[in-house]
């Protein structure tokens, strides 16, 4: 999608890029050690905060037209890719679930075999035939693609060391800050930054 120049004028953009190299630099060479010295800062700094929300108004015209654009196209196949995920895990699943039927057989073959050799007293004709059976259930089931991954699972919560779990800040922040709740391990300090209200 090619963005139209009509939406935004260039000569201006060019214009906020001097003025925000401008005060970049200023910023740099800003040395605070007296009440004239933060003047000028403060001058510097509304500098700084016009050209943000000018750069921040021309970026958001072309953006947003983007963004709701995108959500247009995400909302119009999610269903479709729902529905695709859906049907592939129900094909994979009886896939697997077919594959492991195909290696109780093999096992069971295989452990009867083993039985039959271990007596000596069958003869190798049909020695011969149960090794063919197994081989060919051996075929059907490397015919089915498969993956082995290893994944982890946690079978008893309790048991997991301290290093492993996350704090859920947000859930902290608000207990803390919006219910009043005293927690151990953590304090409510103020911290004081510098705003921009320009």
């Amino acid at each position: 999608m090619l963005v139209k120049t009509e939406k935004f004028n260039l000569q201006e953009l060019a214009l906020v890029k001097r003025q925000v190299a401008g005060a970049n630099e200023a910023a740099q060479g800003l040395t605070i050690k007296s009440q004239p010295q933060l003047e000028e800062a403060k001058i510097v700094l509304q500098k700084i905060g016009v050209a943000k929300k000018f750069v921040k108004g021309k970026k958001d015209e072309i953006v947003k037209p983007m963004r709701e654009a995108l959500d247009k196209v995400r909302d119009l196949f999610s269903p479709l890719e729902a529905m695709i995920d859906e049907a592939e895990g129900l094909v994979k699943d009886k896939m697997l679930g077919y594959n492991r039927i195909l290696q109780a057989e093999e096992e069971k073959r295989r452990l009867a075999l083993e039985e039959e050799a271990k007596k000596k007293k069958t003869d190798e004709v049909k020695i011969e035939k149960a090794v063919e059976k197994v081989e060919a259930i051996i075929e059907k089931r490397e015919a089915i693609p498969t993956r082995k991954n290893k994944v982890v699972k946690i079978v008893d919560e309790s048991k997991i060391p301290d290093r492993y779990w996350v704090i859920d800040l947000v859930r902290l922040r608000k207990d803390m800050l919006e219910n009043g709740l005293e927690v151990a391990g953590a304090v409510i300090e103020i911290e004081e930054s510098i705003i921009n209200k320009f």
